[in-house]
């Protein structure tokens, strides 16, 4: 028959050794003891982490330390409501900006093209003239005037004119290359700026541009007059003078034509 050892009654258990004991933190109940199965150092860490989160937080927001529910989820609604007036003012900010940029870019596009054929406008064409005659090395102006075109407002009326202007003014666009500029600088004038180009590369464009606008059988057709910097002038009132000039000679040669600017004898000689 095996011994069974015999259970110790609770009253004769020895007492603990007071010595061994002192200073020790009371035995924490099975329930809230370590697990002996928890041996992941990095847990230990973020527990400490907590642990002193906690109290950080509890400063910062000591509603959230509150006892009563009711103060802690009443704060909790408030932080969510100015969060959420955070976030819609930086958004309203943020539309805000935009609609204002896209407004200056509007007007800055209003105070620089011709609202009727979306060419660049006098002002814009002055700008870029004055910038092109900064830089050494030649450039072109082309100058150009419809022929008869008042004979259209005259017979089919100011919006049949519009549309003609607006074809040219396509025309045009297409006849010139990448980098130049054209301008509707007045009713029927137009303006055409050749950064780099020469006498050659002027008169080429020049021609390809009173091509086109006579193909386009609308009734007008177009004169060209050319001028070069800074063979023909040197300032940018000058050259404008030169190339008007040029197309008044053309304008006085037969219209639907080209002609380049060469100075005029003195009168009496």
């Amino acid at each position: 028959m095996p011994i069974v050892p015999r259970q110790r009654d609770a009253d004769q258990s020895p007492a603990p050794d007071a010595r061994s004991t002192r200073g020790m933190p009371p035995a924490l109940p099975p329930a809230l003891g370590p697990s002996p199965t928890v041996r992941d150092p990095y847990l230990s860490w973020l527990w400490l982490g907590v642990a002193l989160a906690g109290p950080a937080i509890g400063l910062i927001f000591p509603q959230l330390a509150a006892p009563d529910i009711v103060v802690r989820r009443l704060f909790m609604f408030r932080l969510l409501c100015l969060t959420a007036g955070v976030v819609a003012g930086a958004w309203a900010l943020a539309v805000a900006w935009l609609t204002l940029h896209r407004a200056n870019r509007q007007l800055a596009k209003l105070a620089t093209q011709d609202p009727l054929t979306g060419l660049a406008n006098l002002r814009r064409f002055h700008g870029g003239l004055t910038a092109v005659l900064g830089h050494e090395g030649p450039s072109s102006l082309i100058m150009g005037d419809l022929d008869n075109f008042k004979r259209i407002n005259d017979q089919y009326g100011h919006l049949e004119g519009d549309h003609v202007l607006v074809g040219v003014a396509a025309a045009l666009s297409r006849s010139i290359r990448e980098g130049d500029l054209v301008a509707r600088i007045g009713g029927e004038e137009f303006a055409v700026l050749l950064p780099g180009a020469d006498l050659a590369v002027a008169t080429g464009i020049a021609e390809r541009m009173r091509r086109t606008v006579e193909a386009l059988s609308l009734g007008v057709t177009i004169s060209l007059g050319v001028a070069l910097y800074p063979d023909h002038a040197v300032e940018p009132t000058a050259l404008v003078k030169a190339a008007d000039d040029a197309t008044y000679r053309a304008k006085l040669a037969g219209r639907n034509q080209v002609v380049v600017w060469e100075e005029q004898p003195a009168s009496g000689t």
